[in-house]
């Protein structure tokens, strides 16, 4: 490139890679970023006040720091496989008309709650029966904060 290259002394190559070190364990550079580890069975996670860049001065020290999300991607299948099966039969000999109210009342809020909880379960089937095919993950809400 032509640029003027100037070799430091041994002393100055000293400090430099001190420099080096700590800013390499301020900023994690020798922990790679795992999102298959950091998720673990969780399908989302968001890491907050993650490090990204630092500019330092004699005086200063601004941290860039961000938030990290990161997610499973999965393949959901064309047609995934649900056995539901939802029968509520009463024993023989009984009538419905002959079920106590407070009894009614009961079978109809466990209905009401199945009817809320069938849709999480299905989701959870479906996501239980997609394989992964990867990981996703965006920076946000950058910000460069002064830290002394």
């Amino acid at each position: 490139m032509g640029l003027p290259v100037h070799f430091p002394d041994e002393e100055l190559e000293d400090l430099l890679w001190q420099l080096h070190l700590r800013y390499e364990r301020f900023l994690k550079l020798d922990q790679p970023l795992h999102p298959e580890l950091e998720l673990g069975a969780e399908e989302e996670r968001i890491l907050d006040s993650v490090s990204l860049a630092l500019i330092e001065s004699y005086m200063k020290l601004h941290v860039f720091e961000a938030s990290i999300a990161l997610r499973k991607n999965r393949k959901i299948p064309t047609s995934p496989q649900l056995n539901l099966s939802f029968n509520l039969q009463l024993p023989a000999g009984i009538r419905p008309e002959e079920i106590p109210q407070e009894a009614q009342q009961i079978l109809q809020q466990l209905v009401s709650q199945l009817t809320r909880l069938l849709p999480r379960l299905i989701q959870q089937e479906i996501v239980r029966q997609s394989p992964i095919v990867g990981f996703g993950g965006r920076v946000f809400g950058g910000t460069w904060n002064e830290k002394r």
